[in-house]
């Protein structure tokens, strides 16, 4: 994808903005938001497979359904 932008500076030529065609902006911010649930996804699986070693290694102990069912 191909994005065109351009830089708003300030009087001493650092980049402050950009702008950007709307099309490209929202097509961009979709992407974005995609890779974010991704990320969120792939971290709590992460961190679910850290669990399940610890259970393993017997540094934790499994809850029950019932425990589960009882925090909610």
């Amino acid at each position: 994808m191909s994005i065109h932008v351009e830089y708003i500076s300030d009087r001493r030529t650092r980049r402050k903005m950009i702008m950007m065609p709307q099309r490209q902006w929202e097509k961009f911010y979709s992407e974005h938001q995609k890779l974010q649930r991704k990320l969120e996804i792939l971290s709590g699986i992460q961190k679910a497979m850290k669990e399940v070693k610890r259970v393993g290694e017997g540094k934790k102990k499994l809850k029950t359904l019932r425990e589960v069912l009882n925090e909610l």
